[in-house]
């Protein structure tokens, strides 16, 4: 006569959904608690770092383009284990509206880019605009070339990260949480895990963040929020003359 295996039992309830969902709270944890603390300390280090340091800012734009392909590769693989479709993370061709938004985004790009160019030409606003980032910002055109590829990156991980992903765990998983209060929430984490810019940077791109989940949400694609993000990112290398680019 063989003694009762109850631990058996237990084991056998523990699903790949369950397995799914537990590492996909564990990642919101890890936006949460740790990427907001990680992110100011890298940027501290690059504050103090010596302004000759060999490729110190190409060290960290690769980095981050690791780091940030990394947490996609992960939030997509925690919600195809818990068995969630990516087609509700946005990943989908098909744009509700886009007639309708596209004139406005439009002009949106425009005068963010006529912006960008005046601050160009008007040193004294550009520093103080900058200042909060301004460790980042490239020096040289290799650096150059590299924070594109930065920008470009952070414009399809974070879209899908903190508004796909999120938006889609906080309806799912957490319980009678609507539409609406997923969108504070995952526009909080943004603004939190730009924590390294001060608390207007939090602010700003946590209000940012809002805007462009509202616009996942009304699209029901990421498609609009990867090229506008990519955009805002990019216009920085337009505010920078060349002689800060090389110099």
């Amino acid at each position: 006569m063989s003694l009762p295996r109850p631990g058996w039992r237990r084991i056998e309830r523990v699903t790949v959904t369950t397995l799914g969902l537990l590492a996909a709270s564990a990642l919101v944890a890890y936006l949460a608690l740790v990427l907001p603390v990680a992110g100011r300390m890298r940027y501290r280090m690059l504050q103090e770092a010596p302004p000759t340091g060999p490729g110190l800012r190409m060290a960290a734009y690769r980095s981050s383009i690791t780091r940030q392909w990394l947490m996609v590769v992960l939030a997509l693989g925690v919600l195809v284990a818990a068995g969630i479709p990516l087609t509700d993370v946005g990943l989908a061709p098909e744009v509700r509206f886009f007639s309708d938004l596209a004139p406005g985004l439009v002009l949106l790009v425009a005068l963010a880019a006529g912006l960008a160019l005046l601050l160009r030409r008007w040193p004294a606003a550009r520093d103080r605009v900058l200042r909060p980032v301004a460790a980042l910002l490239p020096r040289t055109t290799a650096e150059r070339r590299l924070f594109a590829a930065v920008a470009v990156t952070a414009g399809v991980a974070e879209e899908v990260v903190f508004r796909g992903f999120l938006l889609v765990y906080l309806t799912e998983v957490v319980p009678q949480t609507s539409v609406g209060v997923a969108m504070v929430v995952s526009s909080v984490l943004f603004g939190l895990a730009h924590t390294y810019q001060g608390a207007l940077g939090v602010l700003l791109t946590g209000l940012a963040g809002y805007w462009l989940a509202g616009l996942f949400v009304l699209t029901g694609s990421l498609v609009l929020p990867v090229v506008v993000h990519a955009l805002v990112d990019l216009r920085l290398l337009l505010v920078l003359p060349r002689q800060a680019e090389d110099g």
